[in-house]
């Protein structure tokens, strides 16, 4: 009983969150609207949260955790070559969350986040490469090109100027250039 009333604490706080967040920057937003949006009390919120910036970086890093759950198994290497597949798995995952994706897309706000989220989903794919990879700035460039590129198709998808089609195409095209001109013979 007590996980299911959790998590649907944790869902209403979520949802109001994204909420103020599409409407305002998140230093506007106090602990009294989120909790009032949410329609709990502030003793549970607290019982949560610290205060909204704690929020955030758990929310940030659940993200996070949600997209480097489907590229974890590929090196650089590997995503390129897998590169429709993982666009596909992206977004069916989306699609699970689509309304508050939709609804915060376009909030100033959230593309500070996704920022951050671009830069953790880099720094894990660059923890999976080796270190002489590491050490190469052009792949480390190529890696930071390709995460942003993902992540920035599906921020246009939500402004309604790319569909599903044009994104797969666009991961296709990806894949067949490097293919061209694999990483190692890049010059």
């Amino acid at each position: 009983m007590a996980d299911r009333r959790y998590r649907k604490t944790e869902a209403a706080i979520e949802a109001a969150f994204l909420k103020l967040v599409s409407e305002k920057p998140i230093r506007q937003i106090t602990v009294k609207e989120l909790y009032e949006v949410a329609d709990m009390n502030k003793s549970t919120f607290y019982a949560h949260y610290q205060d909204i910036y704690a929020y955030a970086e758990v929310w940030l890093l659940g993200t996070v955790a949600t997209f480097d759950q489907i590229l974890a198994d590929y090196n650089f290497e590997q995503l390129i070559f897998h590169l429709p597949f993982v666009i596909r798995r992206i977004t069916e995952k989306i699609h699970q969350f689509s309304e508050q994706y939709r609804m915060t897309a376009k909030s100033p706000e959230v593309s500070t986040l996704l920022v951050q989220i671009k830069k953790k989903l880099v720094e894990r794919m660059l923890q999976r490469a080796t270190a002489g990879e590491r050490a190469d700035m052009s792949f480390r460039c190529s890696v930071t090109f390709v995460i942003f590129g993902i992540i920035g198709l599906y921020e246009t998808y939500y402004y309604s100027e790319l569909t599903e089609e044009t994104i797969a195409n666009v991961s296709h095209r990806i894949q067949a250039a490097y293919a061209l001109q694999p990483f190692g013979k890049l010059s």
